[in-house]
């Protein structure tokens, strides 16, 4: 397809090309009637001539456009114009999955993560009768605004395009070959069972490194998926777990009815399985598998980690047999044509491995596949599929019909054993589950006086609630908010959002904006205020901006992070400024002329940093751990070990004695920070948390968390 940069579409300026695959090309076009970038894909125009084209497109499109789920890429508009047929967009900033698939096992905690969240999209899309057909890490965009939240995207776009004429004839598959179900090889009917099949691919490849069936040609690849035997998991990467290897085989049963019944019991199976060390109850071997399955010694399985892939053993030794064609008395076609492959020259009409459309056809063409250098077949230069910006979205959203706190029956945590130093706090009582966000609660803060904690959600909303009660007093609204923050006296609120504007401040009195600041357009990841409330930090892509709270101006930019600077915290004396980012590293800058104090290497991506009540220790998150460090010369004093996952967040108690975390694996941890030892592990929460905070009077704890709550919980001290 041609450049169509500079044309327009509809209401879209074409900015520039963003990727080109086997069935669309996208590019980043602009919307002036709503001031916002979008992603426009386009199909090629030889596709509008095609009979009954223009009526599927329509019905797909409009069909597609009304899926509304946080983890599936949001479709704004479609039409058509002269040939050109295109769907827009939200533009996404981030890279795809298929990007952090390095041919190395992903750790597991991040597994579990995607193949959760992948999963919840594709339940919401089943349940509504849509099917996605080519479901692979390349149709998965991280938005990097959101800590790399996941978007499934080309949902429909495989069904629009079926039926005409390039599609036409015998043997006729639509999908990636590495990803494909063996009855979507074979042209067959199919139902949600197929994109459950898929996602267990992406599973095989998460775990090992390495795709399940790789061939020379995307046709050899199809005929393993539809007879050869799976090589077993363990045999690639030895430190998959049995359990994880389990959820492994059943998603990839050769017949749909032997997988699991949905996405979500699949995503379910494997998270038991990690937080179990991978051992689960053995199920029974699908009927239609003839060989019996092997996975090894019993004892102690080992926990699922990034390691080095050994060679896979044979596929035909009996340890490694799952099923094979034969035994499931596939049809004699597909027999005599795998025996005629070194005979025979396959006819491809497209093919695109990891980025695209795959066609068999007993039709001739002109069309060539070409063979990178990686042993990849595809049809264009990149396969990689577009990624895209978040956008300012002007529609004030309709506030939710219900917003409830939910009391909880106090229940006083059992006191741990074990506990090294006297700690002042006796007891946790769950106090109020909040409910009424819709969507991630990625900030959450309370007032200096203790009596209002405000939360903010990628719901677009930021809601103030009453902390004696739970019930809710108001709800402002902003794109996709990232961050709060209550200015030292109260009287002001900061709001963050990753789609503009960056920066909001309320009136906390009546809720009103503050006129003349919060212009800047910039994605922002996190607010703080300075303590003696004349400035306001805002972290954004690699750095951190100091404002003029009463103008917004800019007074200093702290440079130097290599990734996304994602929070930052002022010193309690407001001279030192602390910053976390994805660069792996926390960082302490001199506020009055911005210098670089220190630089504080860790291991992984440091997702927060808080100060100490008395300026003299920082702790931050950053993979498993929060780590205690020493202000004045950057070194390690102790680390807080606990969490199963990510941690995303940490604060000081007021008197400094305890930490508050919360991380990916769904709670809420305090510890002592005398000596790091554990107090209370809170449960509660259904997905991760990422935001914790203390009370000004140390006497309450709130959390925010992707199942959409905020959960307040009161302190009981000795």
């Amino acid at each position: 397809m041609q450049d169509l940069s500079g044309q327009t579409l509809g209401q879209y300026r074409i900015i520039e090309p963003l990727g080109r695959g086997g069935m669309a090309s996208v590019f980043r076009a602009y919307q002036p009637a709503l001031d916002r970038y979008v992603a426009i894909k386009v199909l090629p125009p030889y596709y509008a001539h095609e009979p009954g084209f223009t009526e599927r497109f329509e019905r797909e499109a409009k069909s597609v456009a009304q899926l509304n789920h946080h983890h599936i890429l949001p479709i704004y508009d479609y039409g058509q114009e002269g040939d050109y047929s295109y769907i827009v967009m939200q533009y996404v900033e981030g890279g795809t999955l298929h990007a952090l698939l390095t041919g190395q096992p992903m750790p597991p905690h991040e597994t579990v993560r995607y193949i959760g969240e992948i999963a919840s999209a594709l339940d919401y899309a089943h349940g509504r009768g849509i099917l996605h057909r080519d479901v692979k890490p390349a149709n998965i965009l991280l938005d990097r605004g959101r800590d790399r939240w996941s978007l499934l995207s080309d949902f429909g776009l495989a069904r629009m395009i079926e039926g005409t004429s390039a599609l036409t004839g015998s043997g006729v598959g639509i999908g990636t070959p590495r990803y494909m179900s063996p009855e979507q090889g074979q042209g067959m009917e199919v139902d949600h069972h197929t994109d459950i099949y898929s996602l267990g691919v992406m599973l095989y490849q998460m775990a090992t490194g390495r795709v399940p069936f790789d061939a020379e040609t995307p046709f050899a690849i199809v005929l393993k998926h539809i007879s050869d035997p799976l090589p077993m998991p363990s045999t690639v990467n030895p430190d998959v777990p049995e359990g994880v290897e389990r959820v492994i085989i059943k998603a990839m049963a050769k017949e749909p009815e032997n997988r699991f019944d949905s996405a979500g019991e699949m995503a379910g199976a494997l998270k038991e399985a990690v937080e179990k060390g991978g051992v689960i109850a053995p199920e029974p071997v699908p009927e239609d598998s003839r060989a019996p399955i092997e996975i090894g010694a019993t004892g102690d399985a080992p926990t699922l980690r990034k390691g080095v892939s050994s060679p896979p053993a044979p596929e035909t030794a009996a340890s490694t047999q799952v099923e094979t064609g034969r035994e499931r008395g596939l049809p004699g076609w597909v027999w005599a044509l795998g025996g005629a492959l070194a005979l025979l020259v396959v006819v491809v009409l497209f093919v695109m491995v990891d980025g695209g459309l795959f066609v068999l056809s007993d039709k001739g063409g002109d069309e060539k596949a070409e063979i990178d250098n990686t042993g990849t077949t595809q049809a264009v230069t990149s396969p990689e599929p577009p990624t895209a910006t978040t956008e300012p979205v002007s529609a004030t959203p309709t506030p939710a019909p219900s917003d409830v706190a939910e009391a909880i029956v106090p229940t006083t945590s059992a006191p741990p054993t074990d506990v090294p130093t006297p700690h002042p706090l006796a007891g946790v009582l769950p106090l109020y589950k909040l409910e009424g966000h819709e969507e991630a609660v990625l900030g959450v803060a309370f007032s200096p006086d203790g009596a209002t904690l405000v939360s903010g959600s990628e719901d677009r909303s930021v809601r103030l609630w009453r902390v004696s009660d739970g019930s809710l007093l108001q709800t402002l609204w902003h794109e996709r908010v990232t961050g709060v923050a209550f200015s030292p006296d109260g009287s002001l609120l900061a709001s963050t959002s990753t789609g503009g504007p960056g920066v909001k401040l309320w009136h906390t009195g009546d809720g009103s904006p503050v006129e003349g600041f919060g212009e800047d357009e910039r994605t922002v990841n996190g607010v703080a205020f300075s303590p003696d409330g004349k400035s306001l930090a805002v972290t954004s892509w690699n750095s951190v901006r100091l404002l003029r709270l009463s103008d917004g101006e800019v007074l200093r930019t702290f440079e130097g992070h290599e990734s996304s600077v994602v929070a930052a915290a002022f010193s309690p004396d407001g001279e030192t400024l602390a910053s976390a980012s994805w660069d792996s590293t926390a960082r302490l800058w001199r506020v009055s002329d911005g210098m670089l104090l220190q630089t504080i290497q860790h291991a992984g991506r440091v997702e927060d940093v808080a100060f100490s009540p008395d300026g003299e220790t920082i702790a931050t998150a950053s993979g498993d751990e929060v780590r205690l460090w020493q202000v004045s010369d950057g070194s390690l004093l102790r680390q807080f070990e606990g969490h199963s996952g990510y941690v995303e967040c940490v604060d000081f108690s007021p008197d400094g004695e305890t930490l508050v975390s919360g991380g990916i694996d769904s709670t809420v941890r305090l510890w002592n920070v005398s000596d790091g030892s554990p107090i209370r592990t809170l449960e509660g929460h259904d997905a991760h948390v990422v935001s914790v905070a203390f009370s000004p009077d140390g006497v309450t704890i709130a959390s925010g968390s992707r199942d959409s709550t905020v959960r307040i919980w009161g302190i009981e001290r000795t």
